[in-house]
């Protein structure tokens, strides 16, 4: 058993025999037919004609849901930033060959972010740009040290299997995820307790809309691991998604006494209401309200939600109003308005 070390399994990187943690670029460049032309001069960059194209991602698998702050540098000197999308998708053009080294400012409860890609143009000549897609999945941060629990994470898992592991993730990456999933199920073949593999598995069918898939990874790493936060996380999320509402609340709460952290709390919320249960509901939700850190602003706009199904305009109109003012660019910020104005009119506000 591993249950030691309850943190390990969001670790979603290339792992070597030895235990060394190596964080890998996102996939090789492919080619698009826009003939190398930039017709964005203004936009930062070395001059040159490539682009990173990159995605954050929760620990769980899920897209971010705010904008976070990414940092590229580059040993030519010349550091640049941006600001990602409402989904975590950011990009970085007008590049040159070399290596790139990107940071993302996610917040105190996630550890740094130190992502390397390299760009490499096997056709000066070409007059083709290449854009490279790179996927960063945030880890919460640890209190021990990550070398230790990767050796503990991977003891007695077999050296094909590792690799088998190894190459899933760098299928994924490169945004071939059937192969990724072929992948990973050659190594459960190889090592059936496996839980890092299976975790990976079950990403990867949820991300691709294949829940029930998606719920069997889960439930069989969480038999092997029953006391890691990242696994009755994701089991939850998925069961949620896939309408199983009450066997989500049990892993949430499952999830919460393992560790008691907000993005926990802000599912079970959004659990509960589905259950009917808003008194419950509105409980778990305030309590991510005075945590504070990113998952403030969805909290609101569950508890408009949650407002609205109990009958509570006025309440409602105040927690959607508060969400809009947190995410004024939300990719739903403008049916969230409509409703507001909605109710607004329905009180006579």
């Amino acid at each position: 058993m591993l249950s030691r070390f309850s943190n390990l399994i969001h670790i979603l990187c290339v792992l070597t025999l030895a235990g060394v943690v190596l964080i890998m670029p996102g996939a090789l460049a492919r080619a698009q037919s826009d003939g190398g032309l930039d017709l964005d001069p203004g936009s930062p960059g070395y001059g040159g004609r490539f682009t990173i194209e990159g995605h954050v991602y929760y620990p769980s698998g899920q897209k971010v849901e705010k904008r976070l702050r990414v940092r590229l540098a580059n040993i030519r000197g010349g550091d640049f930033s941006t600001t990602s999308d409402e989904s975590g998708a950011f990009t970085f053009r007008r590049l040159v060959n070399g290596s790139y080294y990107i940071t993302v400012e996610a917040g105190k409860e996630y550890q740094p972010v130190n992502e390397t890609v390299d760009i490499v143009d096997s056709s000066a000549r070409s007059r083709f740009s290449f854009t490279t897609p790179v996927r960063i999945q945030l880890q919460y941060r640890e209190s021990n040290s990550r070398p230790a629990v990767v050796n503990l994470a991977i003891a007695g898992v077999s050296k094909e299997a590792l690799e088998l592991y190894q190459k899933a993730l760098q299928s994924e990456q490169a945004g071939n995820n059937e192969k990724a999933i072929e992948q990973l199920e050659r190594a459960r073949a190889l090592y059936p307790r496996f839980p890092l593999a299976l975790n990976k598995l079950g990403v990867i069918y949820q991300r691709l809309g294949k829940l029930d898939e998606a719920e069997k990874a889960f439930s069989a790493a969480i038999e092997i691991e029953p006391e890691v936060f990242e696994l009755r996380l994701n089991y939850g999320i998925v069961l949620l998604r896939n309408k199983h509402y009450r066997e989500a609340d049990t892993q949430f709460q499952r999830a919460i006494k393992v560790k008691d952290l907000p993005l926990a709390h802000l599912f079970r919320g959004k659990t509960l209401i589905h259950l009917g249960k808003y008194l419950d509901a509105e409980n778990e939700l305030q309590m991510v309200i005075k945590f504070g850190g990113d998952e403030v602003a969805m909290a609101y706009r569950f508890l408009g939600a949650l407002y609205n199904e109990r009958g509570e305009p006025k309440l409602a109109i105040v927690a959607l109003e508060k969400y809009l003012s947190l995410a004024p660019k939300a990719k739903d910020a403008e049916s969230v308005r409509e409703i507001v104005k909605q109710l607004r009119t329905q009180t006579g506000s």
